[in-house]
């Protein structure tokens, strides 16, 4: 059986993936929503902190600004890269019957 795990590298050491049955404009889309939800979550939660510099804002405000950028590419073709570290791709795996 063959699955598609979607992998988002947001920087060198740091990935969030899930897994989905096909791999397809839809599961593309809810992968990328689900990541661009969560950074805007946490930045969300990081303004109502009261300690929180303008530079580390700036940072996660930076992750959000590279999702949209690679939104449609993502999307269209299941890869897109924003750097050399932070980037969408889709790997095929199969699950082997032992």
């Amino acid at each position: 059986m063959n699955f598609f795990e979607m992998i988002y590298h947001s920087g060198p050491d740091e990935f969030e993936c899930d897994f989905y049955k096909n791999n397809n404009d839809e599961s593309r889309r809810h992968f990328f929503d689900r990541m661009l939800n969560d950074a805007t979550h946490e930045l969300d939660n990081l303004k109502l902190e009261n300690d929180v510099d303008d530079f580390l804002l700036s940072i996660y405000q930076e992750q959000i600004d590279a999702l949209n950028h690679m939104k449609d590419e993502f999307i269209k073709n299941g890869k897109a890269r924003f750097n050399c570290y932070v980037s969408l791709c889709v790997a095929e795996k199969t699950l082997k019957d032992v």
